[in-house]
């Protein structure tokens, strides 16, 4: 898996050229730049029906360790509205839990780097 994350990663690039260390597939960046873009439409909530972790306990999205993390994250992975609930949290300035597959710190990082990056193909 993280040899897949990194061949993906090797393609996103913001325009000073940096390597953006998120582990975010590309497929799933693809969807968070549309919903984000300046002339996008603010999402609905529909989405969270459709998420992996609906039908989880909230707790469980907001862990206290590292196997915490791994295990909303994995839950994460799997997830058809990925992209919406990224979007959604970087909208909304979530500080706290795992949203998209991404810590806090994570996604603080993605959302500077958001207004720069590109695919590079």
């Amino acid at each position: 898996m993280d040899m897949q994350i990194e061949q993906q990663n090797s393609r996103l690039r913001s325009a000073d050229n940096p390597k953006i260390n998120i582990p975010i597939p590309e497929n799933v960046l693809r969807r968070l730049l549309e919903l984000t873009s300046d002339n996008a439409s603010r999402p609905s909530n529909e989405w969270m029906d459709f998420a992996s972790c609906s039908t989880l306990e909230p707790s469980v999205m907001y862990p206290v360790d590292d196997l915490g993390i791994q295990t909303a994250k994995e839950c994460c992975e799997v997830c058809p509205v990925r992209a919406e609930c990224l979007a959604n949290s970087i909208i909304n300035k979530e500080n706290y839990g795992i949203w998209g597959g991404l810590t806090p710190s994570e996604r603080n990082k993605l959302t500077r780097k958001l207004p720069t990056l590109r695919i590079i193909k």
